[in-house]
C-alpha cells in the first residue's frame, strides 16, 4: 500500500489557500470551570506559547510534577458515532473498544431521571438489567467534542446496520447533546460499586477508566487494553515501558491522558521511567 501511494504521488492537486485567510478575526476568548493549572500552564503550552511561561507558573513543580487528567480539557470536535433515534439496547461491550473513553456507559437511579433539568434527551434510557441494578435506568452517553470517529464501536454493536442502536452522524447535527455528557459526568456517580467489575466485559465498563482522550490515532488497536487494563486494576498499577506509541500518546507534554478516579487515585509509574514515560512518572 505504501509503494501504491507513492507510484500515485503524481496525482496530487495544489489546494490554494485564499488570501483573506490571512485576515482572519479571533473569536474572544471564552471561560470554563478548568483548573488553574489548565489555564496557567497547559492551554498556553498548547497554544504554542510555552516559551512565554515564567519560571513562577512551575512554582512547587520543580521536580516535574504533572497534574494528571489535562487530556479531558482538549477538545477535538471532529466526527462522533451516536445512538439512532428510538433503539436503547444496553451494550456496554460498544464502549470496551472505545481508545479515548468517549462513551459513558452509566446507570440513573430513577429520581435522578426526574429530576434532570438539562435536556429530555438524558431521559432516554432503557431499563438496567441486572439485580443489583433493579429498579434503575441504563444509558450510553458519547461525548460529542472528543470521539474521533473511528467507528469501531458501530462495528461491534450488535444487529443489521438498520437495527444498529449506534451510527456515524456529522458532528455539527450533535453540538446540543455535549451537555448531556457534561451532565452525566458531573452529576451521575459510578454505579461500579454495586457490580463485580472484573466478572465480565460488560461489568468492566462500568469502572471509570484511569486512561481517557489520550492523543492516539483514530482507531488504535492498542489504546482500548490501555483503558480497560486501567478500568480493572488502575488504583494498584505500576507501569514501565519503552519509548514508542504509548509513551507518545501518553506523554505529549503538556497531556496526560492517565487520570484519578473517584478515590483520586492514579496509576503510578517508577520515577526512573521519567525520560522515556513522564505521563506515568509524573503522579501529583
Amino acid at each position: 500500500m505504501n509503494f501504491a501511494a507513492v507510484d500515485r504521488g503524481g496525482e496530487v492537486e495544489e489546494v490554494e489557500v485564499p488570501q483573506e485567510w490571512a485576515q482572519l478575526g479571533v473569536f474572544e476568548e471564552t471561560t470554563d470551570d478548568a483548573p488553574a493549572f489548565i489555564h496557567k500552564v497547559v492551554r498556553p503550552v498548547n497554544a504554542q506559547r510555552g516559551y512565554d511561561l515564567p519560571v513562577s507558573a512551575f512554582t512547587g513543580r520543580e521536580d516535574g510534577t504533572w497534574e494528571q487528567g489535562t487530556t479531558a480539557y482538549e477538545k477535538r470536535a471532529v466526527w462522533l458515532s451516536a445512538f439512532r433515534s428510538g433503539i436503547l439496547i444496553p451494550v456496554s461491550s460498544a464502549t470496551s473498544v472505545r481508545m479515548y473513553a468517549p462513551t459513558l456507559p452509566s446507570v440513573l437511579s430513577c429520581s435522578m431521571n426526574r429530576n434532570n433539568k438539562v435536556s429530555e434527551r438524558v431521559l432516554s434510557c432503557c431499563k438496567a438489567q441486572g439485580k443489583q441494578l433493579a429498579g434503575m435506568a441504563f444509558r450510553i452517553q458519547v461525548d460529542v467534542l472528543d470521539c474521533l470517529g473511528c467507528g469501531n464501536c458501530v462495528d461491534v454493536c450488535p444487529g443489521k446496520k438498520e437495527k444498529k442502536a449506534l451510527e456515524m452522524v456529522p458532528i455539527a447535527t450533535q453540538y446540543g447533546n455535549q451537555q448531556n455528557w457534561d451532565y452525566m459526568v458531573k452529576h451521575v456517580a459510578s454505579k461500579a460499586s454495586l457490580l463485580d467489575v472484573k466478572m465480565n466485559v460488560k461489568n468492566s465498563q462500568f469502572a471509570t477508566p484511569l486512561f481517557e482522550f489520550s492523543g492516539a490515532c483514530s482507531g488504535c488497536g492498542e489504546t482500548p487494553y490501555i483503558k480497560l487494563i486501567t478500568q480493572l486494576y488502575g488504583d494498584r498499577m505500576m507501569i514501565a515501558n519503552a519509548t514508542g506509541c504509548s509513551s507518545i500518546y501518553g506523554a505529549s507534554a503538556p497531556a496526560t491522558p492517565y487520570t484519578r478516579n473517584e478515590e483520586g487515585k492514579v496509576p503510578h509509574g517508577p520515577t526512573r521511567s521519567l525520560r522515556t514515560m513522564p505521563s506515568l512518572a509524573m503522579v501529583s
